[in-house]
């Protein structure tokens, strides 16, 4: 099991050199593709292995309105035409909306509420910060969890789906110690999304069942 301290802060590095190769001039370009390669022949298996700026998310569907939506190669179409590019983790269903963690581009990254708009289908921002990923929508379709680096540790994060302000709900207020994990961390959980308990959100890491308050 990679630690999850280290793989964010290496993910992040990668993530980030993937970025310039996308855009930029042909000497960024080149010195990203040094580093990926510094990259491949330093890290851990975990990082060579883990497919890097990849999604976890494979081929679905959904139907949301009469609409037909489609996930397959990382992009969600909706009625056959492209939505989103880059879905990077499994969207959560809500009602009559399909909540999509997806990074269209640099500095982009975030969930969206695909819905219909004024007969349309729309993927409308909710969050756009960090790259959230582990969605888990509450039993009251009013609050999303997930987990995200945005404050520079691997946390548990909750945010209203009608847009406003996310939470961080674990790791509040550590400090980030280069090379280790601080004092006191709260590992997310090892695979899936959190579970919405009453008032509580659950999930297991390292064995062992961790859990938040969220309201």
């Amino acid at each position: 099991m990679p630690d999850s301290w280290g793989h964010l802060q290496l993910g992040q590095m990668a993530r980030s050199a993937v970025h310039r190769l996308r855009s930029g001039s042909l000497e960024a370009k080149m010195r990203a593709v040094l580093f990926a390669l510094l990259l491949s022949a330093c890290q851990p298996d975990f990082l060579r292995s883990s497919e890097v700026d990849r999604p976890r998310a494979g081929s679905a569907a959904w139907v949301v309105d009469g609409h037909a939506l489609r996930l397959e190669e990382h992009i969600l179409t909706a009625d056959g035409v492209p939505l989103l590019e880059h879905v990077y983790d499994e969207p959560v269903v809500g009602d009559h909306v399909l909540y999509v963690p997806a990074d269209p581009g640099p500095g982009d990254g975030g969930i969206y509420a695909v819905r219909i708009v004024d007969g349309a289908v729309r993927a409308v921002p909710i969050l756009e910060e960090g790259r959230p990923d582990r969605l888990a929508l509450a039993p009251d379709g009013t609050t999303l969890a997930y987990v995200a680096g945005t404050s520079g540790i691997a946390s548990v994060w909750v945010v209203p789906v009608a847009g406003g302000r996310p939470r961080q709900l674990t790791n509040v207020n550590l400090a980030s110690t280069p090379g280790r994990a601080p004092a006191d961390f709260v590992h997310p959980p090892d695979d899936g999304p959190v579970q919405f308990v009453g008032s509580r959100v659950v999930w297991v890491a390292r064995g062992a069942e961790r859990e938040a308050t969220w309201r």
